[in-house]
């Protein structure tokens, strides 16, 4: 019998390895990167595709929240 098939999957961060022993299977946007990093083991994720042209959206729109906000104000992008 082979490996037991299972719907975990591990996101890799920047301190990730940087050759081998997991398949690629997505990547998260950059826009995204800092709501994966606040995620905790066992958290439930739904995946989504998305283009370049909509990671390049979700960057330019984090990035211009983020230059409109004040140190006291939470930045959050909205999930369409």
């Amino acid at each position: 019998a082979g490996p037991a098939i299972t719907k975990e999957v591990a996101t890799l961060l920047a301190d990730a390895q940087t050759m081998g022993g997991y398949p690629v299977i997505g990547h998260v946007v950059a826009a995204d990167l800092r709501l994966a990093a606040q995620l905790q083991p066992g958290h439930e994720v739904r995946w989504r595709r998305s283009t370049l042209e909509e990671a390049h959206a979700a960057a330019r729109a984090l990035a211009a929240a983020i230059a409109g906000a004040s140190c006291g104000d939470r930045v959050a992008r909205s999930e369409a």
